[in-house]
């Protein structure tokens, strides 16, 4: 999980507004398997206020997406590991 927060500054002075988020990951689904065997949980909009309330247990929202929701591309004659560099 990653995690981290944020101010925004007036010149010299930063302010502190309070945001913060979570990079919480989950195993990979069909689509990104073939390049890492993680990936971020992604939340339906159905599910933000869910997850935010805890209404639902996490084993029901942290769960991979069904194959096809992502558009995964190949650079035709790249290596995919460039592309998974952070």
């Amino acid at each position: 999980m990653a995690t981290g927060s944020t101010s925004r500054g007036s010149g010299d002075r930063r302010l502190s507004i309070g945001l913060t988020y979570a990079i919480l990951t989950i195993e990979a689904n069909a689509d990104i398997a073939p390049f890492h065997d993680r990936q971020m949980a992604v939340l339906t909009r159905d599910q933000r206020m869910a997850w935010l309330d805890g209404l639902l247990p996490e084993e029901e929202i942290l769960r991979p997406l069904p194959a096809g929701t992502f558009r995964v591309r190949r650079r035709a004659g790249a290596s995919a590991q460039p592309l998974l560099a952070i």
